[in-house]
């Protein structure tokens, strides 16, 4: 342990050896902030010369109740611990101090390398490393395998920073090196699965984006062929509305003349019945007439029968008034002209019956007449009645098949209007299709960002100029150096300050860096 003993007055009576080695090892750098230095010529020295401002030092070592104390100087880039201990004389008086030197620049340096490598680490800064070329011991096997455990951290994750560069290019053909250990294989076993899955996808969805570039593309060429058909058919649909619309006027006035033809029908009928019931009045009347010619026969028959019986009876009244000569002579005119009159009325009578007779058969004959033409009456009257019957289910017929046509009109005139409807939805389907022939070619080319197999483009333009533009490629970054040296107090490196920078010629501050000093 190397220590030095100084007296009241603060000079230095003693060294050990190990005090000398230790002066001696950094005497250059001592001699860079004390000029004049030297390690064998410690002795007798004032241990002033180590201070800017030696008046703390000063009163600190005056008084022994300030003992022992320890404390920490810098000289230039080095760093010592110091224990300073009060020495006392066999009277119990204070005659000087005892001070233990003991070099922690290593410790230092390295408990500050390590804060600043866990900073830069926990920063996300895996490049930095430890330097420690200029350590010994412990802290060297303690940084060394730093140092390596930070390789071994960083060697994947470069590996897997490699290849997420790659894919963030599109390239999937890179993958992760298997040549890793534990919880590293693992990482790499599942970005190289990501990988494969995701080209996986990628040529998944490239397929399905051909199919369904395909399949719109057909769609889209139906719809067209659709929509031209619906066009056609709408416009026959129109034709057809116009015809059924003349078609309905036709009928409709067919309808009123069969209305009008059944109502003069149905007067032409009731004018039969009439006709048929006064026909039917006539052969009554004719039978009346007929049954009285007869009677009215009988009745001359009677009157010619009286005749004849009168001229019988004038007859015998005439031979009579013969047989009494004179005395019947008067009764024999009266007898004569009885006769006379009796045979003018027979004469009469047999006129009148041939007259009668001939009335008869003539009223007979007109019976007859009236007869047929009351039959006749009749069966034109069923004629009517059947023909009105005709004509009414004619005129009923006729409004129905009005009414039927009128539907049929509404109904042209929906599919008309239906049809228009779907030639509209047929462009819009078109027009949909087409939109999705878009995306799929879009996604297309979005996929083709993506390259799954080696010497395949990971891109290529689609010749559809309307179509979004596939993401421009742009160069990987760099991937940085494993290692950058970290600035180093030791070495005098870089004049990094999270490492200690070089301290001025002279000791730091007026506490000469001795804390409580």
């Amino acid at each position: 342990m190397p220590m030095m003993l100084v007296n009241r007055d603060l000079e230095i009576t003693f060294v050990n050896q190990a005090t000398v080695e230790l002066m001696t090892k950094h005497e250059a750098q001592m001699q860079s902030q004390f000029p004049g230095f030297r390690a064998n010529g410690l002795v007798g020295t004032n241990i002033d010369v180590f201070h800017k401002h030696p008046e703390h030092q000063r009163r600190l070592l005056a008084d022994p109740r300030n003992l022992p104390h320890k404390a920490r100087i810098q000289v230039g880039s080095l760093r010592f611990a110091l224990n300073v201990s009060a020495v006392m004389d066999s009277k119990g008086e204070y005659i000087g101090a005892t001070l233990q030197w003991q070099d922690v620049t290593t410790e230092v340096d390295a408990e500050h390398q390590i804060n600043t490598l866990i900073g830069q680490a926990a920063a996300g800064e895996l490049e930095h490393r430890l330097h420690t070329d200029a350590w010994s011991g412990f802290f060297k096997v303690v940084g060394d395998g730093i140092n390596e455990l930070l390789d071994a951290v960083v060697d994947p994750i470069q590996e897997a920073r490699r290849v997420a560069s790659a894919l963030a290019e599109g390239d999937l053909t890179h993958r992760a090196s298997e040549d890793h250990k534990g919880d590293f294989k693992a990482l790499a076993d599942d970005l190289n699965r990501s990988i494969d899955q995701l080209r996986d996808m990628v040529q998944r969805i490239r397929e399905g984006a051909t199919d369904i570039t395909k399949g719109a593309s057909e769609i889209n060429e139906g719809n067209t062929d659709l929509s031209s058909r619906t066009q056609e058919q709408a416009a026959a649909l129109e034709e057809t509305a116009s015809t059924v619309e003349e078609l309905t006027a036709t009928v409709r006035q067919n309808a009123t003349n069969a209305g009008t033809a059944r109502h003069l029908a149905g007067g032409a009928r009731d004018l039969a019945e009439k006709g048929g019931e006064v026909v039917s009045e006539a052969v009554r009347a004719m039978d009346d007439i007929s049954n009285s010619s007869k009677k009215i026969a009988d009745i001359i028959g009677v009157i010619d029968e009286i005749a004849f019986q009168t001229n019988l009876l004038a007859l015998n009244a005439a031979v009579e008034a013969a047989r009494a000569g004179e005395q019947g002579r008067g009764f024999a005119v009266v007898a004569s002209e009885v006769r006379n009159l009796a045979q003018r009325s027979a004469t009469a009578a047999r006129e009148i019956k041939t007259l009668i007779k001939d009335s008869a058969g003539k009223v007979e004959h007109g019976g007859r007449l009236v007869g047929r033409s009351g039959r006749t009456l009749q069966e034109i009257v069923d004629a009517v009645r059947k023909v009105s019957d005709i004509v009414t289910g004619i005129a009923s017929a006729s409004e129905e098949q009005a009414m039927g046509i009128e539907q049929v009109n509404k109904a042209v005139a929906q599919m008309d209007e239906v049809t228009q409807q779907n030639a509209a939805l047929v462009e819009q389907a078109a027009a949909a299709s087409a939109a999705m022939d878009d995306h799929a070619r879009s996604l297309a080319r979005l996929v083709d960002v993506f390259r799954t197999s080696e010497g395949a483009p990971a891109y290529s333009p689609a010749p559809e100029p309307e179509l979004p533009r596939a993401v421009a490629r742009r160069p990987a970054p760099a991937a940085p150096a494993i290692r950058k040296p970290v600035a180093n107090a030791t070495n005098g490196r870089s004049g990094s300050k999270s490492f200690g920078s070089a301290a001025p010629a002279r000791v730091a501050n007026d506490g000469q860096d001795w804390e409580e000093f």
